[in-house]
């Protein structure tokens, strides 16, 4: 639910530049409205802000080039988001994995013992919590 609402801070800010015809917030704006204010890692939070940026450019160029979808940019609040954490960030250890959530925070640890090679994971909820992998 913490990082549904790191989407939905950058989801308000481009609507708010829509609506009053201004310049999109960019990378570092976005960024810059996410940074210290979610119980996330720091890199957790950007990857939200990468793949909000990355449905805004999808969206532009699917209107351009197929106006009969009418594509909307993000404009929904949304109550759930996967968590992703990058390669870096993940702890395995020896029957269990370290999850940071950021500075001052405990950290998620969960008991499952995982090959030593290194991966990025992501948190997502189906009916229960599960950890998936990526390469």
């Amino acid at each position: 639910m913490e990082t549904a609402q790191v989407w939905n801070v950058c989801m308000e800010t481009h609507k708010a530049a829509r609506q009053m015809q201004r310049k999109w917030p960019g990378r570092n704006e976005l960024q810059q409205a996410t940074k210290g204010h979610f119980a996330l890692h720091s890199q957790s939070v950007q990857m939200v802000v990468h793949a909000f940026l990355a449905n805004i450019t999808t969206t532009r160029e699917l209107r351009k080039t197929l106006p009969q979808m009418r594509m909307k940019y993000p404009w929904r609040t949304k109550h759930f988001y996967p968590v992703h954490w990058p390669a870096q960030a993940v702890s395995k250890e020896k029957g269990r994995v370290v999850l940071p959530m950021g500075k001052g925070r405990t950290s998620l640890v969960l008991p499952i013992d995982l090959p030593s090679n290194s991966w990025a994971a992501t948190l997502v909820w189906n009916r229960g919590f599960e950890l998936t992998r990526l390469a």
